[in-house]
């Protein structure tokens, strides 16, 4: 938050009487009075520089910018030699946006007078609206120049420094700042904004708890306070923040956002794309809101609905590599350049190796769009390869799970759980990674009493956690770790977040793959467990995975041995489960589910003993087939399709 000092000086002479006496009261904070005063001697002598400039103060602190331009101007008419009159109709063009024009009267305050720190103050200010940052850094230098104990530039330049993502730097400005004056609201924003910027979150909480103190009706604090308790994992605090800035200030779009964010954290979707939704109502073009809406949809499988706007947003000139990369994942979407859109951005340079490595995925799918396919590959390879380096140990230990895993459902067959009329249906879809599993649960979803539960953390998950906590045991147990004795407290916190999750449905939907390493174990503790397990083509599902960038685990996708392996370990794991539970487990291939839908919803129906609908279903764009083009240089890197890391066990033909 940056602030503009307004200066104000009577250049009147030998005013009248009127005059004088509206300065009097001015000064004694009875405006409405001196206001009136001030017309009437400009009424009377319409070339009074004194009620001029008086009047526009006025105006200024009104935020009445229309009128406080049109009294300055007719000041610099009377008095074209006036730094004060022009820095003021300067502040006026700042209010009204016209930014251009005030640049150049400010620069017209400094020629008359070059000793001003508030005009470079104020200068800065324009420049950094316009995005000339570096320009008003020098600005902001200069005032502090001529004035070391000015507050106000101090805090500014703090704004800029983050602006350039200097935060270190930022800091010690507003310290300084706030050191000249102690009671100063917005440097505390803006400090605890910069301490959150470098992962200083706890302090910052204390810089907007004492900006609430000195000023409680503060919406700006309580959303800054907001987003600090998110980034330090409390987005349910982080929520009642939020609500109180907006209890403020109702029409705070921000603050919208920002809670739609904290939504996400909690897996709560619907309720997030309603602040989403709110935000944009406000402000259209916010376009964090634009970006985090069309995240969203894409992950809760509404691809279409997501690509739109973010090729809406690369259309309107918008550079932004998080809407390349969204777009490079639903090739058939595209409705724009991805190439020459990557290829500009690259050219300009990444601040990190992250973003270098983005750049690298989108680049291979923009390629493969344009049939470029010898390319691509060679892309996907150099994207992948740099990634896969630093994944080795986080392997390992899935390696070591996946052998586990596999050990017990071969050996050590389970029995289904009990039934509970009383417990809706927990349906597992368990698959790979790109395998379709977001697709086939919004085919369920036409069920009728069927709710989505995407890829959140599941009834299972959150059982898991509450006894975990309440037994004293280490965070990173994992369901099959869990000791036996506490399988009935398990249960128990099962059924309740499984009735709460599910609402009045009669099922609940979750697509998280990892649960497979527990499947048979979920389906014999839990009540009412089924599971559609997905299998597509191995080499169209490893091409798949191996062209994306995954935001968190998926180690093994860097490496197209590895990516193939846990393909072909999972198509083995979902055959034992199917062997074990032949009446709650159904396997759904891909190339099925796309060909005719209706006959795999009707599967599912029975599966869940839901009315089928009768209802025409939409058709599914899948992409079979797609390894095709990919087929001699992925055989060039798996010549051998034997898994080398799990021991020998029944080999799956590739059907690509």
């Amino acid at each position: 938050m940056s602030t503009i000092p307004i200066l104000g000086r009577s250049t009147g002479v030998g005013a009248p009487q009127v005059f004088q006496q509206a300065v009097v009261l001015q000064e004694r904070g009875r405006l409405r009075e001196a206001e009136r005063l001030y017309e009437a001697t400009l009424k009377a002598d319409d070339r009074h520089l004194g009620a001029l400039s008086r009047l526009g103060l006025l105006r200024l602190s009104q935020g009445n910018f229309v009128e406080a331009e049109q009294l300055f101007r007719r000041a610099v008419k009377i008095d074209k030699k006036s730094a004060d009159a022009q820095f003021n109709l300067a502040n006026a063009l700042t209010g009204l946006k016209r930014l251009d024009e005030a640049v150049r009267r400010y620069e017209k305050a400094l020629v008359l007078k070059p000793s001003f720190p508030e005009a470079h103050n104020n200068l800065g200010f324009a420049l950094q609206l316009l995005g000339r940052h570096e320009e008003a850094f020098t600005q902001y230098e200069n005032a502090l120049a001529l004035r070391p104990e000015y507050a106000e530039a101090h805090n500014n330049l703090g704004n800029v420094l983050q602006r350039l993502k200097r935060f270190e730097s930022a800091i010690k400005q507003y310290e300084k700042a706030l050191m000249i004056y102690p009671n100063y609201a917005e440097a505390f924003i803006n400090l605890g904004n910069a301490r959150c910027a470098v992962g200083r979150n706890e302090e910052a909480i204390a810089n907007f708890q004492t900006a609430l103190a000195l000023k409680p009706n503060y919406a700006e604090a309580y959303h800054s306070l907001g987003n600090a308790l998110t980034n330090l994992g409390r987005p349910e605090e982080a929520i009642g923040h939020y609500a109180k800035a907006l209890a403020i200030g109702p029409d705070y779009a921000e603050a919208h956002l920002e809670w739609g964010n904290a939504l996400v954290e909690l897996d709560r979707y619907d309720e997030a794309m309603v602040e989403y939704d709110k935000a944009l109502a406000m402000k259209p073009h916010l376009i964090p809101a634009v970006t985090a809406r069309a995240h969203l949809l894409m992950r809760t499988g509404r691809d279409a609905d997501g690509a739109q706007l973010f090729n809406g947003l690369v259309k309107r000139g918008e550079h932004r590599l998080d809407a390349l990369v969204a777009l490079s994942s639903v090739p058939s979407l595209v409705e724009v350049d991805l190439l020459s859109e990557v290829d500009k951005m690259i050219g300009a340079g990444f601040e990190d190796e992250a973003q270098l490595e983005d750049a690298g995925f989108v680049r291979a799918a923009a390629l493969d769009r344009a049939g470029r396919y010898a390319e691509a590959w060679e892309c996907l390879q150099l994207a992948n390869r740099s990634i896969f380096v630093n994944a080795r140990e986080e392997l390992d230990a899935e390696t070591d799970r996946q052998r586990v895993t596999l050990e017990r459902l071969r050996n050590h067959p389970t029995m289904a759980g009990e039934t509970n009329n009383n417990v809706p249906i927990l349906l597992l879809i368990l698959g790979p990674s790109r395998s379709g599993k977001t697709t086939l649960e919004r085919l369920v979803s036409a069920l009728p009493n069927v709710k989505r539960g995407y890829e959140s953390p599941s009834p299972v998950d959150r059982a898991l956690l509450r006894t975990i906590e309440a037994n004293a045991l280490p965070m990173s147990t994992l369901f099959e770790n869990l000791p036996t004795a506490l399988y009935p407290f398990c249960r128990s916190a099962y059924a309740e977040e499984v009735v709460r999750l599910s609402g009045s449905a009669k099922v609940l939907t979750n697509t998280r793959p990892g649960l497979v390493f527990a499947a048979d174990l979920v389906a014999a503790v839990f009540p009412n467990v089924r599971v559609l397990c997905v299998k597509r083509a191995i080499q169209d599902t490893v091409l798949r995975i191996y062209q994306r960038k995954y935001r968190r685990g998926h180690t093994y996708s860097y490496n197209l041995k590895t990516a193939h392996d846990h393909v072909v370990w999972y198509h083995q794991a979902i055959d034992f489960l199917h062997e074990t539970f032949p009446k709650l487990v159904r396997i759904v291939h891909y190339e099925d589910m796309v060909a005719n839908p209706a006959a795999t919803l009707r599967s599912v129906a029975d599966l869940c003993a839901l009315p089928m609908m009768d209802a025409p279903l939409s058709q599914i764009a899948g992409d079979k087939g797609c390894a095709a083009p990919y087929s001699r240089f992925i055989a060039s890197e798996i010549a051998a399709v034997k898994t080398e890391h799990l021991g020998s066990f029944r080999e799956i033909g590739n059907s690509a």
